[in-house]
């Protein structure tokens, strides 16, 4: 017996045959119509049939490619760039980025002793009575990306110096001890022109639309990849702070692994470690814990942009515009290295880098 649902889609493809999409066109519609229905938590295979009439009645979202790096792309020997919404800075290289929200004074773990770089937390915070500063025996240099900061000076015992700027959409915050320092971080504050140092715009369509697809002639036609691009967004539906989080590059030998495993990754299936994942709690999955990498991977032959899905209810993939792949850790974990994002790592993605 034929399945009804089946059918369905079958006879809506065969009406519309004329202007049917490509087969990986299709099965890209019909995962994103899958993570719009978890989102929302419906269920039924008739969601399936609506995705595939939809898709071809109304066609596919395409991406624009990001724009060449912003002015002023280099920094400094022994300096950096960090991105966040639409607002970058330079910070000392010894600066590493960890975990942040307005209870980073509440340390559960050492800090980098030389110094860290924070961004907001989306993840739940508890309450504690902590102070506006971390205790003096825990202190080290920071910069944090904060939204409710109230600009200014405050002086702290020891010497140390608390400085907050109003830069875009942001308040940027620095501590320390050394005045030079924390000028010339603060000084470096920018609002982004278009694309950061790295090339990446503060806002993209795959973070705000999931039926979003990259253009072009898919990763078979750049060859070998020379520098591979990351930018991190969250998918925001209400919040007017752009989604962008963080941006980095790989290079070299890695870009050239890492493009080569991007293009060698096995095709997504809509089994069981694709499907919806339980937390480690056994709590279902949470939408607003999404995150999107957006990759320029730029080959001896050509460009591509690749979207890759790795956090919330899934399904998760790597996208070329040309074909769906599963995420792999030779492909995937490079990437998160490098860019320290998603910052919460769901089951799925904690056992894909184990």
């Amino acid at each position: 017996m034929n399945d009804p649902a089946e059918t369905m889609v079958t006879q809506s493809l065969e009406t519309h045959a004329g202007e049917a999409p490509t087969d990986e066109a299709l099965l890209g519609t019909v995962h994103r119509r899958l993570r719009r229905r978890r989102r929302a938590r419906t269920a039924g295979v008739a969601v399936l049939a609506g995705a595939a009439v939809a898709v071809v009645a109304t066609g596919i979202h395409s991406l624009t490619r990001p724009d060449a790096p912003g002015p002023t792309a280099t920094s400094a020997q022994g300096w950096h760039w960090e991105s966040f919404a639409n607002v970058e800075v330079q910070v000392p290289d010894a600066w590493k980025e960890i975990g942040s929200s307005h209870h980073t004074t509440c340390v559960d773990s050492k800090a980098p002793s030389s110094g860290w770089v924070g961004r907001p937390t989306m993840l739940p915070v508890f309450l504690n009575a902590c102070g506006e500063v971390p205790a003096l025996a825990n202190r080290v240099p920071y910069l944090r990306f904060d939204f409710n900061a109230k600009p200014g000076v405050t002086q702290y015992e020891a010497g140390w110096t608390r400085e907050i700027r109003a830069v875009g959409a942001l308040q940027v915050e620095v501590f320390g001890t050394d005045a030079a320092v924390r000028a010339r971080v603060l000084d470096s504050a920018r609002t982004i022109d278009g694309v950061d140092s790295r090339g990446c715009a503060p806002s993209h369509p795959a973070a705000t639309d999931a039926g979003a697809r990259p253009t072009g002639e898919g990763l078979a036609a750049v060859g070998a990849a020379e520098s591979i691009r990351i930018c991190a967004y969250r998918i925001q539906q209400m919040s007017r702070t752009p989604p962008l989080l963080a941006s980095a590059e790989l290079t070299g030998d890695q870009a050239r692994e890492v493009g080569a495993a991007l293009r060698a990754a096995p095709p997504p299936s809509f089994g069981p470690s694709n499907g919806e994942p339980e937390a480690t709690d056994g709590t279902l999955c949470r939408p607003s814990d999404e995150e999107v990498f957006v990759l320029q991977v730029h080959g001896d032959r050509g460009d591509q942009e690749v979207v890759v899905r790795l956090t919330g209810c899934g399904p998760y993939d790597t996208d070329d515009g040309r074909q769906l792949r599963t995420p792999t850790k030779q492909s995937i974990g490079p990437l998160v290295t490098a860019v320290g994002r998603p910052e919460s790592r769901g089951p799925f993605l904690t056992n894909l880098l184990k």
